[in-house]
């Protein structure tokens, strides 16, 4: 199954899954931290309740980012050995400059903005303890080290490596602990086809040594997506039966983990992922149809979700700090939460800037590392 093209109504819903997702871990980082949970709020209302609930689907959208990542990157690596294309140099070249375009810059940013919120505001979000409904558990000043630093410049971050002890977070970035996982993800399925034939079982051992149990069972998750770009394509009639059976137990799904139904969490991400893999599977078999505005809409929103997603929360935090302070957080209301959507606005144009700096850039970095002359790859 091949990747769709960029002008297809299959590569415009893809866009906006990522555009969607990315906007969800955003939502539901600023309802974490500057709302009361429902639990905790005197808001009891139908509409308090709906709000908390569909702003809480962050972390669902990090399994959705690790399924599309398997499809999109996996599927790249397949296809590239399959065509006799497979080069170990410029996929590294590809896949480095895809993350250390963004990656670098956010934690340079961020480690300014942490520091200036900590000595600015003394608020008790950046010192410990169990932060705003454990969103920011970490005392931020003792993660602002060069150790800590080169940790998650080597994408070590939360790892829990058998042979070696893994590092925190650097700052207030706590999303990137998945993008560690993805940056050995990426090491580890290309290594996993080329020694398939010898000792997978072992090789899977090694993995796991490396990755530490979290990271390898999330592996799975991945996987799942690199598995649907190698298998054959549907007919259009079977993908829609399977597009309105997957989409509607997705969305079970999706809803069961976000009420804690499904109470062990890793039954409930991969409840999630398979859904949204079958999903997927059925969306990539639709017939070919050029996208209008919504799709160029799409494209945008996906092309600086990456971005998003790995420099808000710190400007986040600074901005809790500085609004909340050490009063108390609010309770989210439909009054309230237009300053829900005022601040992921905010957060969003920030992104923006941050994106037109720096990820807009990826193609000309590319080519430059590995020559003008040569074919450089599109792959997300």
């Amino acid at each position: 199954m091949t990747s769709p093209s960029r002008s297809t109504r299959t590569a415009a819903i893809l866009d906006w899954v990522r555009g969607i997702a990315a906007l969800m871990v955003v939502l539901g980082h600023i309802r974490a931290l500057f709302f009361h949970s429902f639990e905790d709020s005197a808001a009891k209302g139908i509409v308090s309740k709906g709000l908390h609930f569909l702003f809480g689907f962050g972390h669902q959208a990090v399994i959705v980012f690790f399924v599309l990542s398997g499809f999109f990157v996996g599927g790249s690596v397949i296809r590239q050995v399959k065509d006799g294309r497979w080069s170990l140099k410029n996929y590294l070249i590809v896949r480095g400059s895809r993350l250390y375009i963004v990656a670098i810059p956010a934690l340079l940013i961020g480690a300014a903005i942490d520091l200036y919120g900590i000595h600015s505001t003394g608020a008790p979000i950046y010192s410990g303890g169990t932060g705003f409904q454990g969103v920011q558990p970490n005392n931020v000043a003792a993660t602002l080290t060069p150790v800590t630093f080169l940790g998650n410049v080597g994408f070590l971050q939360t790892l829990k490596p058998v042979f070696a002890p893994g590092v925190p977070v650097f700052g207030t970035n706590v999303p990137s602990w998945s993008l560690a996982y993805e940056a050995w993800y990426y090491l580890a399925f290309p290594a996993l086809l080329f020694i398939r034939k010898l000792w997978p079982v072992l090789a899977l051992v090694a993995i796991g040594c490396v990755l530490g149990v979290q990271a390898s069972i999330y592996f799975g998750i991945w996987f799942m997506g690199a598995v649907v770009a190698w298998l054959p394509e549907t007919s259009f009639g079977r993908s829609k039966l399977f597009l309105v059976g997957s989409s509607l137990l997705s969305l079970v799904l999706l809803a069961a983990a976000r009420q804690h139904l499904i109470h062990n969490d890793y039954a409930a991400d991969f409840g999630c992922a398979v859904a949204c893999t079958l999903a997927l599977y059925a969306i990539l078999s639709l017939p070919s149809r050029p996208v209008g505005t919504g799709g160029r809409v799409g494209e945008h929103a996906a092309g600086f979700s990456y971005t998003l997603y790995l420099v808000h929360m710190p400007l986040l935090v600074f901005a809790c700090a500085k609004i909340i302070g050490n009063g108390p957080v609010w309770d989210l209301t439909a009054a309230s939460s237009i300053k829900l959507l005022a601040i992921a606005i905010g957060v969003m144009a920030y992104a923006a800037v941050l994106w037109w700096c720096f990820e807009r850039n990826t193609d000309k970095l590319r080519k430059w590392l590995i020559g003008s002359g040569k074919t450089v790859s599109s792959e997300r």
